[in-house]
This record gives structure tokens, C-alpha cells and sequence, in this order.
């Protein structure tokens, strides 16, 4: 299929490869809970967010790659838009990402990256989404 008319990733996965990307977004989503479960969370200045989100005001995230394990469990009470890579490798960090109900906007340096800059625009000026970018990225 032409990348265009695809939504999210530029390669046509076989059924064998769907299933190792939705078993290992689950064990990963998995192990995360269970961290989470076994650790003491001490949250600093954190209220700040969850007011904005009870006043249905939309805020922009900014996570490092080395925090993406425990981000998506930790911010489950705010529905994001988080930008992940449209590659072969960003498709597990997708499934992983979207299992809490986050949307995941595929597009990176390499790949799509104007589709995604302008989809995450789009959502920005909407005014109720709350957007995720990662500014470690390769370049």
C-alpha cells in the first residue's frame, strides 16, 4: 500500500508480526503496572496538571525517551496525543502507549514528519487535547 493512504506506519505488517507487536505491548504494559504497584510516588507540583485537566484546559508534555516506560501509567487520568516514530521499531512503543486509551500520532524525523507536526497542530488548536513530544529524538 502507498504510504499516503496509510494512517499510521509506512510498512504492511504480517499477521506473525501483529502478534508479537500485541504480546509484547501488552508484557510491557504489564510489567509497567506492576513497578508501579511496588513503588512509593511522591508527585511534585503535580496538582498543577490535574487542575488543568478538571478545567478541560489542554497542556503540552514534553517526556524524554528514558521516561516513556512508566509515563503512559502514570498519566493515564489525562487522555494524550503522544507523537511516536511511523517505523517498524516505533510500532511496539505504539502499542505499548495506547493500551492506558492514549492516541498515537505515528511520525518522526525520518518519516512522516510534517504529517504528524501538522496533525499535532491540528489537535493543538482544537484546544482539549493534551499533546506529547519527545525532544530527544535523533536529531
Amino acid at each position: 500500500m502507498h504510504p499516503d493512504k496509510q494512517d499510521e506506519t509506512y510498512w504492511n505488517p504480517s499477521f506473525k508480526e501483529r502478534f508479537k507487536f500485541a504480546l509484547g505491548g501488552w508484557l510491557i504494559d504489564t510489567t509497567a503496572r506492576m513497578f508501579l504497584h511496588s513503588m512509593r510516588k511522591i508527585h511534585v507540583n503535580g496538582e498543577v496538571p490535574f487542575k488543568m485537566n478538571r478545567a478541560k484546559q489542554a497542556f503540552i508534555f514534553a517526556i524524554w525517551h528514558e521516561n516513556g516506560f512508566l509515563s503512559p501509567r502514570i498519566l493515564k487520568p489525562f487522555k494524550l496525543y503522544p507523537m511516536i516514530s511511523a517505523s517498524k521499531d516505533g510500532e511496539l512503543a505504539a502499542r505499548f502507549v495506547s493500551r492506558p486509551g492514549h492516541v498515537c500520532i505515528r511520525g518522526s524525523t525520518n518519516r512522516y514528519a510534517r504529517r504528524a507536526l501538522k496533525k499535532l497542530i491540528k489537535l493543538g488548536r482544537d484546544g482539549d487535547k493534551n499533546l506529547v513530544i519527545p525532544p530527544d529524538g535523533p536529531k
